[in-house]
């Protein structure tokens, strides 16, 4: 694992009440590190941190040591997704030990830090694109497994599912901690149009009145039809809803 140290902060006051923070605005990711932290990853050493080129999804940097009261911000401007890591034991948003989030392009991050080793970061998941507010998407995802152990685990907001063999499936990220007042939703898109893709909760958690760990059956594409779309919110832990495409 790579032990990130201290930043270098560096302030300086631009007229009579703005403060300059230290910035660096073309950052390279490492290429090859396919969401996994091989050691030497680009550590971020500065408060405002653009990272510029990101050539392959899951190239990454790494966060300095976690000490309370720093904060960090990553504007990620290349063309994939990127992987940004705690460093050494240090946990970003509980993911445990040198865990990572993952960054969409045109997205900005702030990763705060309250507590010794923990880094916590909002607006995951969230980007823009002008004017508009964009999610994370996946594309070109393939089914797999024949239970809800060995099927394919999703990752972002909008899932696009592109192949599907028979009794496949996919399985929804787990809710069985979802805060109070808090929701969930995700879009999932069998984009093939001969199998029904099978849908899991993780664990043993719920959709709609399914049992615990059941599958939804998603219908695969009728003529004339590119995809049928099912978006699942969830607002209580441990149960999904289901809201289904007329198309």
């Amino acid at each position: 694992m790579t032990t990130a140290t201290m930043p270098v902060i560096a302030r300086q006051m631009v007229g009579n009440s703005l403060d300059l923070e230290s910035c660096n605005s073309a950052i390279v990711a490492l290429a090859g590190a396919n969401y996994t932290n091989p050691g030497g990853l680009p550590v971020l050493v500065n408060e405002i941190n653009r990272v510029s080129t990101v050539a392959n999804a899951g190239d990454a940097v790494v966060l300095p040591s976690a000490i309370p009261g720093l904060e960090i911000i990553v504007f990620h401007s290349g063309a994939q997704e990127l992987a940004v890591f705690a460093g050494g034991a240090d946990q970003i948003n509980s993911t445990g030990a040198g865990g990572y989030v993952t960054q969409m392009p045109q997205s900005f991050l702030l990763f705060v830090c309250s507590s010794q080793g923990l880094w916590e970061c909002e607006t995951v998941g969230q980007g823009f694109l002008g004017n508009l507010p964009t999610s994370s998407g996946k594309d070109a995802i393939v089914a797999a497994g024949a239970t809800q152990g060995t099927a394919t685990a999703l990752t972002h907001t909008v899932n696009r599912i592109t192949t599907v063999v028979a009794g496949a499936g996919v399985v929804l990220p787990s809710i069985a901690g979802l805060p109070a007042a808090s929701s969930l939703m995700i879009t999932v898109i069998n984009a093939q149009g001969v199998n029904a893709l099978l849908v899991y909760p993780a664990g043993v958690d719920k959709i709609e009145a399914l049992g615990a760990g059941g599958a939804y059956s998603l219908a695969a594409a009728a003529s004339g039809q590119l995809g049928k779309v099912a978006t699942f919110i969830s607002t209580v832990a441990g149960q999904w809803h289901l809201m289904l495409s007329s198309n």
